[in-house]
């Protein structure tokens, strides 16, 4: 529950945020608080405060911040890659996402084997700093400024598209 319920409570937010702010920004800011949280995570463990609490309250704040940073990921994916490579990065997308849900769990059943708990959170802290630095390089397409709209207008301009878009 603490992984997926910030995925309803903040998916529609999370794309009305995508379009009034700078997208490169927000995944910057979004990768920069899961590497912190990692961290706090992977130090609790280390120090063996990482309660039932902190654990679970960790897991909701990471999905937070990966909640709002998804929609701005499927916004800047264009600018990546030129018109004629755009279907297979779509792709390469979904099988990165899902590839390490399937082996994620096993490959960290096998860290924390080897080197312990804390080495979970670190390795996926370390992790946040190559998204990091992808969102900070990238090369942008046509600059696309951010719309002046409040989150509730832009939520209510995405639900008129998707009423008019039915298809």
């Amino acid at each position: 529950a603490a992984w997926t319920v910030p995925g309803f409570l903040f998916a529609i937010p999370a794309g009305a945020l995508t379009d009034i702010v700078d997208r490169r920004s927000l995944i910057a800011v979004t990768q920069v608080a899961g590497l912190a949280i990692a961290t706090v995570m992977g130090v609790l463990q280390l120090t063996g405060h990482l309660g039932v609490a902190p654990l679970l309250l960790g897991t909701f704040l990471l999905s937070v911040a990966l909640t709002l940073s998804g929609p701005a990921w499927t916004a800047v994916l264009p600018d990546m890659v030129g018109p004629e490579e755009l279907p297979q990065a779509i792709g390469l997308n979904a099988i990165a996402y899902n590839g390490p849900q399937s082996l994620g769990p096993a490959l960290g059943g096998l860290l924390v084997a080897a080197a312990g708990p804390e080495a979970v959170f670190f390795v996926n802290a370390v992790s946040f700093l190559g998204i990091v630095w992808v969102a900070h390089s990238y090369r942008r397409g046509p600059r696309v400024k951010p719309s002046h709209e409040t989150m509730v207008e832009a939520m209510r301009t995405g639900g008129r598209y998707v009423r008019a878009n039915r298809s």
